[in-house]
């Protein structure tokens, strides 16, 4: 998958067109909020993407943005480690990090109900060698006993390339997700 926001300043809130996006010669849809999207779905797998081969932006650019042709060099980061298929509310959830975690800047953990979340972030480099979610923090969950609730693991890296005098932020991340029960 690949997204791509492009807003009207410094800290704004805004999002603006910024004419036509595509990443690795694959076009992004322009979304109504005017963010733009693509994703492997039936018919495109994530390797149609060609993200083994790098990743290159090419944006045609407009209201304030300029047009843009950047690589983004280096691989994805990647998560090695197993995840639990549940969570027991009344104990620490230790999730291992370390020499799982590589090639990431910083890494989130993260678990989905249908009410609430939790988003811990950590170190990527070195990663510390464990994430611990408190008993205390998994008591705010509701149990969950038919697989709808997600734990993930999520290394990224990032870039601040400046091009045309504006800066920009590129981000390669992947998932690790595991449905899980919490109880």
């Amino acid at each position: 998958m690949a997204v791509a926001n492009f807003y009207n300043g410094a800290g704004s809130s805004t999002v603006v067109d910024a004419g036509t996006v595509s990443v690795n010669s694959n076009n992004l849809e322009k979304q109504t909020n005017n963010s733009y999207y693509v994703s492997a779905t039936t018919g495109l797998t994530p390797s149609s993407l060609g993200y083994s081969s790098g990743v290159q932006w090419q944006v045609a650019g407009g209201n304030g943005i300029p047009s843009i042709n950047y690589t983004h060099s280096g691989s994805f980061p990647e998560y090695s480690g197993t995840l639990p298929s549940e969570i027991d509310r009344s104990k620490d959830l230790e999730i291992t990090l370390g020499s799982d975690v590589t090639g990431a800047d910083s890494v989130y953990v993260v678990i989905i109900t249908s009410d609430k979340q939790i988003i811990k972030a950590f170190d990527g480099n070195p990663a510390p060698a464990k994430a611990t979610i408190t008993a205390s923090e998994l008591g705010t969950l509701s149990a969950v006993s038919d697989n709808s609730a997600y734990l993930e693991v999520v290394p990224f890296t990032y870039a601040m390339p400046v091009i045309s005098g504006k800066q920009f932020v590129a981000i390669k991340e992947t998932a690790s997700v595991a449905t899980v029960n919490i109880k």
